[in-house]
């Protein structure tokens, strides 16, 4: 029978400079190899995907579209724990082993940051930590990734919006939403035919792309 296993990201493996940002191999539970690929798409805005795997290019169809990103200048600079990826406005603080991630502000000051141990005072578990969860058997355990998890402290003053065409309040904190393509017939309810997986907050600076796993 298949089971189910979580694989948190746990370390860097290896890494690289690209044109366009920064990829870094990862190990994540019995994934020896998670990609994640770090992409500065404007001053305030650093893509972040999440591969199981190695990173995989865009599914055809693709549609061409002029580049977002003329002129976005960024620096890569190592440190004694990991990384940091600077922008104009952002500082993205990259922990080697045990992996992190952190978005600050320029002046220092923390936008939000992944949480590996989202609990409660009892000790419940209320989000995963970045990462997988696989499906497989006993005899190949990490046969499928499932979907992939991104879990981000989230300050009493945040607001967050996006995700595309939803009949549910604008501001998108405490809800639950699926982000599924399924014809809403109305819009009474939360299905929507125009989902789009981006959400960000406006707090003083930052834009935040939620991962999608290839």
């Amino acid at each position: 029978m298949p089971g189910v296993t979580a694989c948190p990201i746990e370390r860097v493996h290896s890494w690289t400079v690209a044109p366009d940002g920064m990829v870094l191999s990862c190990v994540a539970g019995r994934i020896w190899r998670a990609t994640v690929q770090l992409t500065p798409w404007a001053p305030n805005t650093i893509r972040y995907r999440l591969t199981a795997g190695p990173y995989a290019s865009a599914a055809a169809p693709a549609y061409p579209v002029q580049d977002p990103r003329p002129g976005v200048r960024f620096d890569i600079r190592e440190t004694p724990a990991g990384w940091r990826v600077e922008t104009a406005a952002l500082s993205l603080e990259i922990g080697r082993n045990p992996w992190t991630l952190a978005y600050r502000a320029r002046d220092g000051r923390l936008l939000t940051r992944q949480v590996a141990d989202d609990l409660n005072l009892g000790g419940d578990v209320l989000g995963p930590a970045p990462g997988f969860e696989l499906e497989g058997t006993p005899q190949d355990p990490a046969q499928t990734a499932r979907r992939g998890f991104e879990t981000l402290l989230l300050d009493p003053h945040d607001h967050w919006y996006g995700f595309g065409e939803k009949f549910t309040a604008l501001d998108k904190r405490g809800q639950t939403i699926a982000v599924w393509q399924e014809n809403a017939a109305g819009a009474r309810t939360e299905a929507a035919y125009k989902n789009i997986p981006l959400m960000m907050t406006p707090a003083d600076t930052g834009s935040l792309s939620i991962p999608r796993p290839a």
